[in-house]
């Protein structure tokens, strides 16, 4: 496992890969005012890629202020979302299986989870803030992107899996 500690740069694991974002990553950068992170991963060649769960959970919440700010920067920044189909959920339940009973994580971070183990693991990252719902082993943190303001700052973990560690 990987140490903030260490600050692995995290540009050249994003280079030019797709960049799957979990919904806790989005609100995080919302919050952070951190809109300059994707002037970056475009001049990185960076794909931004959401799977329809995601967005219904963006869109969640009383705050209409919040769901358009979300709304906004899914239309501004991300390419499209990512096909979600019949495979993930079949892997989501591998995943299921395969983690102990002692991590639960919800719907959202399981299609995630399975859609970045359906892919070639060379070409795409999962971006998010809950490092919990994807645990090491079966998650290797390759990097971190710290969001930071005057008071606070907080660790964005790049993800990386492969579909054989669900078998």
């Amino acid at each position: 496992m990987l140490p903030i500690a260490e600050h692995t740069d995290w540009r050249p694991l994003v280079a030019n890969k797709w960049l799957l974002w979990d919904t806790s990553a989005v609100m995080k950068v919302v919050e952070f005012e951190a809109d300059d992170l994707f002037a970056e991963l475009e001049r990185l060649g960076v794909i931004n890629l959401y799977i329809s769960p995601v967005q219904i959970e963006l869109a969640a919440t009383a705050d209409r202020k919040a769901v358009i700010q979300r709304a906004d920067m899914l239309a501004k920044h991300f390419d499209y979302p990512f096909p979600f189909t019949q495979n993930e959920i079949e892997m989501a339940r591998k995943i299921q299986s395969a983690m102990s009973s002692t991590c639960n994580p919800g719907p959202t971070d399981l299609y995630l989870g399975a859609t970045l183990a359906n892919q070639n693991s060379d070409l795409i990252r999962l971006l998010t803030g809950d490092l919990k719902d994807f645990p090491d082993p079966f998650f290797k943190r390759d990097a971190y992107i710290m969001l930071q303001s005057s008071r606070h700052s907080f660790p964005l973990g790049v993800l990386t899996t492969n579909k054989s560690n669900f078998d």
